[in-house]
């Protein structure tokens, strides 16, 4: 959202994986985007278009019960 109210990028990740939180860059030339997947999701702030998609890590193995 700008100054005046408006909105100046619209947050949208890949289908069926809502967007929880995002960050800018300090230069303002990325921006990362946390979805509910856990997935991470790096941007070109100013085209809007996705750089790269970072899975989350499996979750650890069960204990073998030795």
């Amino acid at each position: 959202v700008n100054e005046n109210g408006g909105i100046v990028r619209a947050f949208s990740g890949p289908a069926g994986d809502h967007i929880h939180a995002a960050a800018l860059a300090a230069d303002s030339k990325t921006y990362v985007t946390v979805g509910q997947s856990g997935s991470l999701y790096l941007w070109d702030a100013a085209a809007g278009k996705l750089i790269a998609t970072f899975a989350p890590p499996p979750p650890p193995a069960p204990p073998d019960g030795n």
